[in-house]
C-alpha cells in the first residue's frame, strides 16, 4: 500500500515539476513590428466557422474594432451595388455554398479590372477597419494598406 502511495506521489510530482520559463526570450515577430504595423485582428489562421464568428463580432461591436489593423486572406469577389462597385475578401465553408468576409476599399489609384485579380482568386488584404455612411446605413470596410494576389 505504501508503494502505491509513493508511486502516486512520485507521478504527481513528476507531472507538476518545476520548469522555469525563459522570460528573457526574444519578442515575437508581431511584437517586434512597429506599433503602427501591428496586426490587431488576423484572419490568416481562422477556419470558416471562426472567421464567421469574428466577422459577426466586428459587425455587432464595430466601435471596438474601428481603427484596428486587419489582415485577411481569402477569395477575391467583386459585385456592383447601388452605390458603386464593391470588392471583398471571402471565406467559403467546406461545401463551398456559404461564405463570409469583409469588403475593402483601395485608395492607391488601382483601376478595375486591370489592377485586381480574377474572381475567386486567392488574395490577402491588410488595412484599417473603418465605416462609411451611405444614406444613413453604416458600411464597414477595410481601408487597404496592402493587397497581394
Amino acid at each position: 500500500m505504501k508503494k502505491i502511495i509513493l508511486l502516486c506521489i512520485s507521478l504527481a510530482l513528476a507531472f507538476t515539476g518545476c520548469t522555469k520559463k525563459n522570460t528573457a526570450a526574444q519578442p515575437s515577430q508581431e511584437a517586434q513590428q512597429e506599433p503602427s504595423q501591428k496586426i490587431d485582428v488576423d484572419f490568416s489562421y481562422l477556419n470558416f466557422n471562426m472567421a464567421s464568428a469574428q466577422v459577426f463580432e466586428m459587425l455587432i461591436n464595430s466601435e471596438e474594432y474601428l481603427g484596428k489593423r486587419i489582415k485577411i486572406k481569402g477569395k477575391f469577389y467583386t459585385s456592383e451595388a447601388e452605390f458603386g462597385r464593391t470588392f471583398s475578401v471571402l471565406y467559403y465553408d467546406a461545401t463551398q455554398c456559404c461564405q463570409t468576409g469583409l469588403s475593402f476599399i483601395r485608395e492607391d489609384g488601382a483601376v478595375f479590372p486591370d489592377d485586381y485579380p480574377e474572381k475567386l482568386a486567392d488574395i490577402e488584404v491588410i488595412g484599417i477597419y473603418r465605416e462609411k455612411d451611405f444614406d444613413g446605413i453604416s458600411y464597414p470596410y477595410i481601408d487597404c494598406e496592402s493587397v497581394s494576389f
